[in-house]
């Protein structure tokens, strides 16, 4: 399995990436039952999303301040983030009626997808580096498909309870983990523990290159915290008007 996996590293990679990335709006995928069943509000809905964004970026500023993701595996650091991040996903059925410690558990998904959606590039790197630009966009986009599964297994368990759906989310971060943890590190990778400066980070701005890629990708970041939080609140209100 392992032999026939790493003939086809991208697919399985993508895939996991795929799987791994429902757990960052899969509250958003059932707040009509939690408004229905729990009473939560939109405004509530806005501060579990907040929280999830709040701790993606916490992990990614702590992983690229220290240079952890220089000193593990990425395969040992994406698994372990797709454990985690299922476990602390699924835990919101326990915590859904308190909202203090819900919203402490959606700051931990949200670490948890630093060590998914990042750690997911890297992987690419690690075995495709002539194909790095193809393959970042099919990771891009198993992020988009990912983002918008939640929406997708509550339409389709829409006569179950809220629960469902959420656990599949679990279930399908955890397979993800297994899968690249079954793969491992690509062999392209230099050794490196030298810590990242965040000052040497930022001095990348004074090229044009570089703002024109970061420039285009604050519009991906529009389309992912904006657009997928929006746009089913939106049309979900419309449809039950």
């Amino acid at each position: 399995m392992q032999n026939f996996m790493r003939q086809h590293p991208l697919a399985f990679i993508v895939i996991a990436q795929l799987f791994g990335t429902p757990l960052w709006f899969s509250i958003n995928g059932i707040w009509i039952s939690l408004s229905n069943d729990l009473g939560v509000s939109e405004s509530t809905l806005g501060l579990f999303t907040l929280m999830v964004q709040a701790g993606f970026i916490t992990g990614t500023l702590c992983i690229a301040v220290t240079g952890f993701a220089d000193q593990f595996k990425a395969s040992r650091i994406f698994t372990v983030a797709s454990v985690l991040g299922a476990i602390v996903n699924a835990g919101f059925v326990f915590t859904a009626g308190s909202i203090h410690l819900s919203l402490i558990l959606r700051f931990l998904t949200g670490i948890c997808l630093a060590g998914i959606y990042p750690i997911g590039m890297k992987l690419v790197v690690s075995w495709a580096p002539k194909h790095t630009g193809s393959a970042l966009s099919w990771l891009l986009g198993m992020l988009t498909l990912g983002t918008a599964l939640p929406h997708l297994m509550r339409g389709a368990t829409f006569n179950l309870v809220w629960q469902w759906p959420l656990l599949i989310s679990s279930a399908l971060a955890l397979l993800g983990g297994i899968l690249i943890l079954v793969l491992g590190d690509g062999p392209h990778l230099p050794d490196s523990i030298q810590k990242a400066h965040l000052f040497e980070g930022l001095s990348a701005l004074k090229f044009p290159e570089f703002r024109a890629i970061a420039g285009g990708y604050f519009g991906h970041c529009w389309e992912l915290y904006a657009f997928w939080v929006l746009t089913p609140l939106l049309v979900t209100r419309e449809i039950t008007r």
